[in-house]
């Protein structure tokens, strides 16, 4: 059982050192969403702006107009919901900014229910040009933010909080940019 959260601060020192112009902002979480880790490492690169998550979202795609990569990294309520309108902004714009939404649909339960983000994916599935991606597990963290690097426009990645099991590579392979089968049958049908 791995926490898939607890690799976000791994995987954005591991493209700083990659060479990739990465900078973090943050919206005052980054002991829960793990980002102290990229901040102890590169505390130049990393930018805390508080509970204005409006205003990170705008600092966010400045960062990408001035040749920097951005990761905006909160939980997935905050950096999809109260930040939408300058998301669906920066999506027309084609701003070349990474979401990263930590805690998704009720992954926050002990937050309550203000912190739930039931909503994430249908609020991003209708911008223009944003890509999603939902790594299964913790370690499909590191190549979702490398995939997410990559992409020359906007990129929201949602993030599990809970620890969760780690898949068997060998009974369900990893296979980039299309839907794994884990199981099959006939009496239904869960998608994700």
């Amino acid at each position: 059982m791995k926490a898939p959260r607890d690799e976000i601060g791994h995987a954005l020192i591991a493209l700083k050192e990659k060479g990739y112009p990465v900078v973090v902002i943050d919206s005052d979480l980054a002991s829960s969403t793990r980002t102290d880790q990229f901040q102890a490492v590169y505390p130049e690169a990393f930018f805390e702006m508080g509970i204005a998550e409006g205003s990170a979202m705008s600092f966010a795609v400045g960062q990408a107009l001035e040749g920097f990569m951005p990761f905006y990294v909160n939980f997935a309520m905050f950096v999809t919901g109260t930040a939408w309108t300058q998301l669906r902004q920066a999506c027309y714009a084609k701003a070349n900014i990474k979401l990263v939404g930590s805690h998704p649909g009720m992954d926050d339960g002990p937050d309550g229910a203000s912190h739930h983000a039931l909503e994430d994916l249908a609020l991003t599935r209708v911008l223009p040009g944003l890509t999603v991606l939902t790594p299964a597990d913790a370690e499909e963290i590191a190549e979702a933010f490398e995939q997410a690097a990559k992409i020359k426009g906007p990129v929201y990645i949602r993030v599990a909080r809970e620890p969760m099991p780690v898949r068997d590579k060998s009974v369900v392979p990893r296979v980039s940019d299309i839907a794994a089968i884990a199981d099959s049958g006939t009496d239904f049908c869960d998608s994700v």
